[in-house]
């Protein structure tokens, strides 16, 4: 009995360890409860959100339509503040978004309120302009087929994730409630995906949920997300005509609402495939001088998320005590190319990897990563473990464990 105590402490110890060692880092959002509507739940395009009270997991919202003319107005009380709200939606077709974003006061009090934690969600139903969100903080261009009222298209969900599954069977967020989106529907019951807004041009901090094709046989990312501060923000390029039904996957309108649904939702979401299929890792990291780092580029193909390889990473150092510095690599099987390098000099370097853009055709797709080069000091004092180290880390702790448990039974005794 003593003996099997003992493997079980052993065992105990063991696994924590690698719960830890294995967890994926993922950021929680509560579920949303106040919700402002800018300038309200319609498009002027056509259509609107639904803000009824038939909810799939029978919890309610507050909706309040919320102008914004008053969240530019710094000579009154910020409305977002003063009216409690943890998400904000704003709807874009129905205000120049370009024009209220060069507002200080208005885009400084929506990025306070990102920053603080709360939820902000961008519906650019058939908007009109390619560069309506060019000056964003993360900023893209889109394709937008305008009012075409099309029966077509494509849409792909990428991740299974708290924003979306589409997965039936295994799908049962939140509450153990079924709640995947049936995007079949969604495609041939509405015009949502014929007149989809899509992202073309890729700032990498946004992740994708979706993919789509429009009308005009254009793709890009639909559904995407990104993490600014202590909070989420998250862009949605589906026509809403037909998205004011209550969120059912009964029919094409009712997935629609399905979406919107689990965009209100609370949401536990990390860093998932990339807008523009190129991810640098690690983003940052400190060494000291003399001694080599090595940053890992993983491309793949935004449409349905696999590894490419025999794509021909072009590595440059663009700022820094090593500008100058460059290096070519071909991804892997796994769709990996590496670069390293050292420095003789303390500093920060700013390494830029960029690829062919074979989304649009347009100019290449980069993404940054930093390293800073100090002279001394404790590196990494909790460094992130490899997969491939886990076995000999959870023997090191059963051995540590298994070393104790001996210690204060002698003691005990």
């Amino acid at each position: 009995m003593k003996k099997f105590k003992r493997a079980l402490a052993i065992l105990i110890v063991a696994m924590f360890a690698l719960s830890l060692l294995c967890t994926v880092h993922a950021t929680t959002y509560p579920r949303s409860s106040k919700i402002a509507m800018v300038p309200d739940e319609g498009s002027d395009n056509g259509g609107g959100l639904y803000v009824g009270s038939a909810w799939p997991d029978a919890g309610g919202f507050t909706f309040t339509d919320v102008s914004p003319v008053d969240i530019a107005n710094g000579a009154i009380a910020n409305p977002i503040t003063a009216g409690g709200y943890d998400t904000v939606v704003l709807m874009t077709p129905d205000f120049n978004f370009a024009t209220y974003w060069a507002d200080s006061d208005f885009s400084s009090r929506i990025l306070s309120f990102v920053n603080g934690g709360g939820k902000l969600i961008l519906y650019s139903s058939e908007t009109t302009s390619a560069t309506a969100f060019a000056s964003f903080i993360f900023p893209f261009s889109v394709d937008t087929p305008g009012q075409t009222g099309s029966f077509s298209g494509t849409l792909t969900n990428l991740v299974d994730d708290t924003l979306s599954s589409s997965n039936s069977a295994a799908d049962t967020y939140p509450n153990g409630l079924g709640s995947y989106i049936n995007l079949a529907m969604v495609t041939s019951q509405t015009d949502a995906v014929g007149d989809l807004t899509v992202m073309t041009s890729f700032d990498s901090h946004w992740f994708i949920d979706m993919f789509g094709k429009n009308v005009n046989n254009v793709g890009g990312p639909a559904h995407t997300y990104a993490f600014y501060g202590n909070g989420l923000i998250i862009f949605n390029g589906l026509d809403v005509d037909y998205a004011g039904s209550a969120p059912t996957n009964a029919n094409g309108a009712g997935a629609i609402g399905m979406i919107w649904w689990r965009e209100l939702c609370g949401q536990s979401l990390g860093a998932g495939p990339n807008v523009n299929g190129l991810t640098l890792t690690p983003a940052t990291a400190t060494n000291n001088i003399n001694t080599q780092h090595t940053v890992t580029a993983t491309v793949k193909n935004t449409q349905n998320n696999n590894p490419m390889s025999g794509v021909v990473v072009t590595f440059s150092i663009i700022s820094g005590p090593n500008n100058g510095l460059t290096g070519q690599a071909t991804t892997n099987a796994n769709g990996q190319a590496t670069f390293t390098w050292t420095s003789t000099a303390v500093g920060t370097d700013t390494l830029q990897a960029s690829i062919p853009n074979s989304n649009t055709g347009g100019p290449a797709i980069t993404s940054t990563a930093t390293k800073t080069w100090q002279t001394g000091g404790v590196i990494n004092p909790i460094p992130e473990v490899p997969l491939g180290t886990i076995t000999a880390t959870m023997a090191i702790f059963a051995g540590f464990a298994s070393y104790y448990f001996i210690k204060t039974k002698r003691i005990v005794k």
